[in-house]
């Protein structure tokens, strides 16, 4: 059997590997891990001068950094020359985003991040509403998601 001493020494060091596996469990998950992103509606059309709003719920966090992630239809791509434009906020308060198709052919998806820290703090709260619109020319949105960071 054990000395005492070695016994108060084994008890001490499982204590402790115990306390720091415990610890580990108890941190908080990273936004992204714990929680995806949710958009409403996740797919739509998108006409010339008809807004779309769509609903956003993330997890409450600090975020840098905003993505927005487009998949467009087969049959209504986003088609040479047409523009996407996000307004984030209430009109006129932090400015729009946006695309254009500058190739020759029509692109089936795109990726738009948005990184200035007034724009991306809409977001923190966990709820916001953005809408999506079209100066010229229609697509069709088959899905739309969030990447908050």
């Amino acid at each position: 059997m054990p000395s005492t001493r070695k016994r108060s020494y084994l008890r001490c060091t499982y204590l402790a590997i115990l306390t720091s596996v415990l610890g580990l469990l108890a941190l908080p998950m990273p936004a992204s891990a714990a929680q995806h992103a949710k958009t409403k509606p996740t797919s739509f059309v998108l006409t010339a001068n008809s807004p779309v709003s769509v609903k956003i719920t993330v997890p409450k966090a600090t975020y840098t950094n905003v993505c927005f992630n487009f998949q467009f239809a087969q049959n209504d791509a986003f088609d040479p020359g047409e523009e996407v434009d996000i307004d984030v906020a209430p009109p006129n308060t932090l400015g729009l985003v946006g695309f254009i198709n500058i190739t020759t052919s029509p692109i089936s998806s795109r990726m738009l991040c948005i990184i200035d820290p007034k724009q991306v703090a809409v977001f923190d709260d966990g709820h916001q509403t953005i809408q999506i619109f079209m100066p010229s020319g229609s697509v069709s949105v088959s899905s739309f998601t969030i990447s908050p960071t």
